[in-house]
């Protein structure tokens, strides 16, 4: 039984048991607040596959346990720790080991690599200000589309989008291929910006100089002006051929690339003729031995005569097919445009005058000749297979 006595008139304090009520409720809101303050502070530290398991403590014990296991979070202030830049997070996970995560390296920034490089990839935003202030200065100055007045590109957006990880300095290491080396500029901004690459790029400028109908180069070999040549031939990353060909393409990928101790491919950049059926090429070849995860991705798809036919047939019926059913009820045909290329696509995104044909978790192969190459009626059919007319 519980004693309740009133206090004096002269005190205003009630007590129990010797202890004055306003104690009890300032212990109580205490207790309260450090418990939704545990909450809080968990709720916020990494979630993924981590509990504390607090089965075996008392209620006062498990804010206690988690008040104190949250604390970690963020060693190295002005409390000391270890020093480093990188906080590290230490919990029981729920095979009550004790695991360390690490916050990872940050990301660069293409827009400022490729203007140091020198590319053209980033080139527009450093001329825009200059075009739109003076249309006379203005590669394009008739274009209604001021960012097109430059005749400039402006693919920062979607490198620092789609490469964002695989910039990073803690990336697993992979493959990367730039097709079109010309002066080396392109590759020189993705070597500062993808530091884990095995990078390779493919140039046709460097292979015989001779008649062109002979199969060799009349016009001077490009690539040499680079200070990044002699040791990417020496290396054999710089593959010299005709990236629209078949048997070339084979053969730098099985004899150059596909070897046992290679990293996985991941991203393929199109930079090279800009002309409709070798980009065409390229999709088709390439998309499926990319790595699950990884890209393709075509630059140049200026209106400018050379690439149109990429975008006004290529493109629409690659689009189709990312919405393929294969369903025989249903209300419209629903036919497959290319179903070599197909099972492999995840989606397509396009920013201006560039596009990235992303892969889906279909394992890579290495398809024969005839599942290698566009179709014969990829142009001629289009409308066919996308209007059935």
């Amino acid at each position: 039984m519980v004693n309740i006595s009133r206090a004096s008139s002269s005190s205003s304090s009630r007590k129990i048991s010797g202890v004055t009520v306003e104690s009890v409720i300032f212990c109580v809101t205490g207790i309260a607040a450090i418990f939704a303050l545990s909450l809080l502070v968990f709720a916020a530290a990494p979630s993924d596959n981590y509990s504390i398991d607090t089965r075996d403590l008392s209620k006062k014990d498990q804010v206690a346990s988690l008040l104190l296991q949250n604390a970690e979070v963020g060693g190295g202030g002005d409390g000391g720790g270890s020093g480093n830049s990188h906080s590290l997070f230490r919990i029981k996970n729920s095979k009550d080991s004790t695991t360390t995560c690490k916050e990872t390296s940050p990301p660069r920034d293409f827009k400022e690599i490729g203007r140091q490089a020198g590319t053209a990839k980033v080139l527009g935003n450093f001329q825009l200000e200059s075009c739109l202030q003076n249309r006379e200065r203005c590669n394009r100055k008739e274009a209604e589309r001021e960012k097109c007045r430059t005749w400039d590109y402006f693919y920062d957006t979607v490198y620092n989008r789609w490469l964002r990880d695989y910039s990073k300095d803690d990336t697993e290491p992979f493959q990367f291929l730039e097709i079109g080396f010309y002066h080396g500029q392109g590759l020189q901004a993705f070597t500062d910006f993808l530091p884990k690459a095995e990078k390779h790029g493919i140039e046709i400028s460097c292979i015989e100089q001779g008649p062109r109908e002979e199969g060799k180069w009349p016009w001077g070999n490009f690539a040499e002006e680079s200070h990044l040549y002699d040791s990417l031939i020496e290396s054999k990353r710089l593959h010299c051929g005709d990236a629209s060909e078949f048997e070339f393409l084979h053969d730098t990928w099985t004899q150059q690339m596909k070897r046992p101790d290679a990293p996985p491919l991941k991203v393929v950049v199109d930079d090279g003729s800009h002309v409709a059926e070798q980009m065409a090429a390229s999709l088709f070849f390439w998309i499926p031995r990319i790595e699950p995860g990884g890209m393709l991705i075509v630059e140049g798809l200026r209106p400018d005569g050379q690439s149109d036919m990429f975008r006004s047939h290529i493109l629409p019926q690659v689009m189709k097919d990312l919405h393929w059913c294969g369903d025989p009820t249903a209300k419209t045909e629903d036919t497959l445009c290319f179903p070599t290329i197909q099972p492999f696509l995840e989606g397509v995104h396009c920013e201006m005058h560039i596009c990235v044909f992303h892969r889906n978790d279909k394992a890579s192969e290495d398809p024969p000749r005839e599942a290698s190459i566009v179709p014969e009626r990829a142009f001629r059919d289009a409308s066919k297979c996308l209007f059935g007319q």
